[in-house]
């Protein structure tokens, strides 16, 4: 089975793993005995259906990436090989999942950066809606005050009138 060259190799592990696709444990060819994670396998099977796969990316549910899956790919973004520029080298259509990878890595990490901000808008939002029914209220009261303070204005008008009136008779 030919390996596929370096760059493809890892923005196709880094995409596995962001797509909670287990690997195939083979043997380390370096190492007598032990075994090393294959996703070469995984992601042709990931690749099968391209409009699945194209899909796959632009409904991923980027919003709830769990932190472990975060944590796996992070070494990958830390690797000179693993940058849009170096996979170019390799393939063209790798270039963009790598692209993709590192977009959703980002995402991930600002969106935990806003999360609090997002949180604190939220409470603000909801204490300014709980201070605006109460000013409503408060203007209601305030509008039944006036009311009542204009019809005794005007009843007192017509009293004082009418005073003046029986005066003069």
């Amino acid at each position: 089975m030919q390996s596929p060259p370096q760059g493809v190799k890892l923005v196709m592990e880094a995409t596995c793993i962001m797509f909670d696709e287990k690997p195939r444990m083979v043997d380390d060819p370096a190492r007598l005995g032990k075994k090393i994670a294959n996703y070469w396998e995984p992601s042709k099977k990931l690749l099968n259906d391209p409009s699945k796969f194209l899909d796959s990316l632009l409904t991923y549910d980027k919003d709830n990436i769990p932190d472990a899956v975060i944590r796996r790919v992070e070494p990958y973004i830390q690797m000179e090989e693993f940058t849009p520029e170096a996979v170019s080298k390799v393939s063209k259509a790798c270039t963009s999942i790598c692209m993709w990878v590192r977009a959703m890595y980002v995402y991930h990490n600002v969106a935990l950066q806003v999360a609090p901000k997002r949180a604190a808008l939220k409470a603000a939002e909801d204490e300014l809606e709980d201070t605006m029914t109460r000013l409503a209220q408060a203007r209601a009261k305030l509008q039944a005050v006036a009311e009542k303070i204009a019809a005794l204005e005007r009843q007192f008008a017509e009293a004082t009138a009418k005073k003046e009136q029986l005066a003069k008779q």
